[in-house]
């Protein structure tokens, strides 16, 4: 049934209807995951009416490389998300895909240059990575420029993803510590409490509080209810 459709559709090019008959090949090569030619028809849109598509084009290239990194041909994988990067500069999912398969090949430094790339031109992806950045940043010895990359992103956009970044770079594991208490006095978050009170006495009245807050009963953005909360 899909493929009498997309001949029907196809033949409406160079008519009125040409837009919309786009519009539906493309539903139907998202549902199909026909990357291929869901990128040939988002090109084919990107000069209508309905505004740019070059996002959702660089989603299709996104998939197109992984699944030529799946089937080993990272060369390939590679041009395709530098492609989908350039497409698409302030999309996050291409350089964070770029910097996952630079570090699967050995490259931790090119990884790290794409992750500074993706600071400069998606900010609001850094959180997505900041695990990634943590882990390559100790693999390459940049841990002071990724310390002091995942602070000013977190200053900007309190994340319990960078708060766990930060406390896998910090040396002292006092200072680490802290920075799930600062993050408990911006907000509740099962997550950091359950994280800061392992082994905790608790002996600090506010941070006690602070515990209380994100416990069952109030509400916390990043988590259910933490089992088996004992104060």
């Amino acid at each position: 049934m899909l493929d009498r459709a997309e001949i029907a559709l196809r033949k409406l090019e160079g008519t009125p209807f040409e837009e919309e008959a786009r519009l539906a090949l493309l539903s139907i090569y998202e549902r199909s995951r026909d990357w291929a030619n869901a990128t040939e028809i988002a090109a084919r849109l990107g000069s209508s009416s309905h505004g740019s598509f070059s996002t959702r084009q660089a989603h299709y290239l996104c998939e197109q490389a992984s699944a030529a990194a799946a089937a080993g041909d990272t060369a390939k994988a590679l041009s395709t998300l530098h492609e989908a990067a350039t497409m698409a500069p302030a999309s996050a999912r291409p350089l964070i895909d770029l910097a996952k398969l630079q570090n699967q090949l050995g490259q931790p430094q090119d990884a790290l240059q794409t992750l500074l790339t993706l600071d400069k031109m998606a900010p609001q992806g850094l959180p997505l990575a900041a695990g990634l950045l943590a882990n390559m940043a100790k693999s390459s010895g940049q841990q002071a420029t990724a310390l002091g990359l995942l602070k000013a992103s977190y200053a900007q956009m309190p994340s319990i993803d960078v708060i766990e970044a930060i406390v896998k770079l910090e040396e002292d594991p006092a200072s680490a510590r802290q920075w799930y208490v600062q993050h408990l006095e911006r907000e509740a978050s099962l997550v950091a409490a359950g994280k800061w009170i392992a082994g905790e006495k608790l002996q600090d009245e506010h941070h006690h509080m602070l515990v209380q807050r994100a416990g069952p009963g109030h509400q916390a953005p990043d988590a259910l209810p933490l089992r088996g909360l004992r104060l």
